[in-house]
């Protein structure tokens, strides 16, 4: 079964509750396992039952893709799954995505997504298409193998030198994408922490909680930026 994912969010009706919006597509769902299933995209409590229109379009694009995945589909198509979502939304739905058993077939111009997405890459040119195994740091690297050996005969591209720069640039990527998958963790934890009654019920430590959440989430888009800068270098 395929699903199709798409940015405008049409699928959508705005006057309907997001409640609404799950128990009209999915019928057979009791009201627990809807409650349940918002939670998990962290629409929580009385959330539920704000309308559509009120939502911002990363929390519209949660929506979608809770109605894509409650679908049971096993091939999901998706345009531009990214655009609008603020970091929280994007952090949802990639943890989505990566559970997801199926197959997924996606366009993005978020290069951070794609890395962490994709297993294969198809690169479309007037000459056809080509598939690349690896994520987006890697197609890069074949990208400039592949070109290195059609230009050999040119001084900038076959040095060893340059080369082993981006070598090392692909390395540094790495690493910057383990801190970014660490410092994910870190506010998930923290974000968890907050709906525990010790901290409910203790406002300095939820004050504090809420202070480190947003101290991280400026560390995660400080190295977002700097994710991107340095994925440019490969190009």
């Amino acid at each position: 079964m395929m699903s199709y994912y798409d940015q405008e969010h049409e699928s959508l009706t705005l006057s309907k509750t997001i409640f609404e919006e799950i128990s009209d597509a999915y019928p057979r769902m009791t009201n627990t396992e809807i409650r349940n299933a918002c939670a998990s995209f962290q629409f929580k409590g009385e959330d539920v039952f704000k309308t559509i229109d009120m939502l911002s379009g990363g929390e519209r694009g949660r929506i979608v893709l809770l109605k894509l995945l409650l679908s049971k589909s096993n091939f999901l198509i998706l345009d531009e799954p990214t655009n609008h979502l603020d970091i929280e939304s994007k952090e949802i739905l990639e943890d989505a995505l990566l559970s997801f058993d199926g197959t997924i077939l996606f366009i993005s111009h978020d290069r951070y997504f794609i890395n962490k997405l994709a297993s294969k890459i198809v690169e479309m040119t007037s000459t056809g298409t080509h598939l690349y195994d690896g994520n987006y740091t890697n197609y890069m690297l074949k990208k400039e193998k592949v070109t290195l050996v059609k230009d050999k005969n040119t001084a900038y591209l076959s040095t060893k030198e340059e080369l082993a720069k981006k070598r090392k640039t692909a390395n540094l990527i790495k690493k910057l994408e383990d801190e970014i998958s660490s410092i994910e963790k870190e506010i998930k934890a923290l974000e968890t922490s907050l709906t525990s009654e010790e901290v409910l019920n203790d406002y300095k430590k939820y004050n504090q909680t809420n202070e480190e959440i947003n101290t991280l989430n400026t560390k995660l888009e400080d190295k977002m930026i700097e994710w991107e800068t340095m994925s440019g270098e490969l190009n």
